[in-house]
């Protein structure tokens, strides 16, 4: 499994709500740690808006429904089209 993989899987099927910056750093195929560093500071500025800092349990991690939110990436299409990518190997391999 690469590592673009495993991020669309901790994307779309895992049930964990949280996510590093490596894994959206893959999820979004950006190699720019700018981009991803934007994308991750916006996603706390968000969640920072209900929770203080100084409450902040994972300060290494957002939340998966705020990468959505930011970047601008519709779930269900994503979800839908990696299902349909995972079937399709699925049968070419089986």
């Amino acid at each position: 499994m690469t590592s673009k993989e495993r991020a669309y899987r901790i994307m779309l099927e895992d049930p964990t709500q949280f996510v590093s910056k490596t894994t959206i750093k893959h999820f979004i195929g950006a190699s720019n740690e700018d981009v991803i560093n934007n994308i991750f500071n916006e996603c706390k500025r968000i969640e920072r808006l209900k929770t203080p800092k100084e409450f902040d349990a994972r300060p290494t991690k957002v939340q998966k429904k705020l990468v959505f939110k930011v970047t601008g990436i519709d779930f269900n299409f994503a979800l839908k089209q990696y299902l349909a990518e995972k079937e399709r190997k699925e049968t070419s391999n089986g």
